[in-house]
C-alpha cells in the first residue's frame, strides 16, 4: 500500500501487525522497520524515528534501519545526529575509510550551523574536523578561509583557498 501511495491504510496494517501477542520477534522488527518507512513516507518524521528507535533497541546493528534513520536526520537537516549515525553504519560494515567524505561533510555542515549561530571558535573546530577526517573536503577549506578572513586573518585564509585549489 506503501509504494502506491495509500500511507494510511499501509500504516493500518502494520500496527495491526505488530499488535499481536504472539508475534514472531523478527516479523515484528520487520512489522516496525516497515512502519517506520511508511511514517518516513507519509511525513510523520519524528514517528519513523521513534519505531526505528524501537528497533534498535532490540537490534543495535540493524543496518537499514540506521541508514533510514540517517535520511530522516539529513532531511531535517540535524547534522549531529545524522554524523553520529553514519558513524555507527561505518563502524558495523567496517569501511570506515569509505565513508570519510559523508562524515566530513557532515561535520563541515554542523560548522556552517554554528557560523550561523555566531559560534566561530567552535565552527571552525568543526571544519578542522572535518579535515582531519577527510583531508580533501573542499567545502570545509572553504568554509575554514572564510572564518579566516572574517578575523582579518588574511594569510591563513589565503592558505586555505589555495588549498582548495590543489585539491
Amino acid at each position: 500500500y506503501r509504494s502506491k501511495g495509500n500511507i494510511e491504510k499501509a500504516i493500518r496494517i502494520r500496527k495491526s501487525i505488530i499488535l499481536r501477542p504472539h508475534l514472531d520477534e523478527r516479523i515484528r522488527l520487520r512489522a516496525l522497520v516497515d512502519l517506520g518507512q511508511d511514517y518516513r513516507k507519509g511525513g510523520f518524521p519524528a514517528r519513523a524515528l521513534e519505531a526505528f528507535v524501537e528497533v534498535l533497541q532490540k537490534e543495535p546493528s540493524h543496518l537499514e534501519t540506521l541508514r533510514a534513520m540517517e535520511k530522516i536526520y539529513v532531511e531535517m537537516r540535524d547534522w549531529e545526529n545524522a554524523f553520529g549515525t553514519r558513524q555507527r553504519i561505518a563502524r558495523l560494515t567496517k569501511e570506515e575509510r569509505s565513508h570519510a567524505h559523508i562524515l566530513a561533510h557532515y561535520q563541515t555542515e554542523i560548522g556552517k550551523a554554528l557560523v550561523s549561530r555566531g559560534d566561530s571558535s567552535r565552527a571552525k573546530s568543526s571544519f578542522q574536523k572535518a579535515l582531519s577526517i577527510d583531508e580533501d573536503c573542499v567545502d570545509a577549506f572553504l568554509h575554514l578561509g572564510d572564518l579566516h578572513f572574517q578575523k582579518g586573518e588574511y594569510k591563513k585564509a589565503m592558505g586555505a583557498w589555495k588549498r582548495v585549489t590543489e585539491v
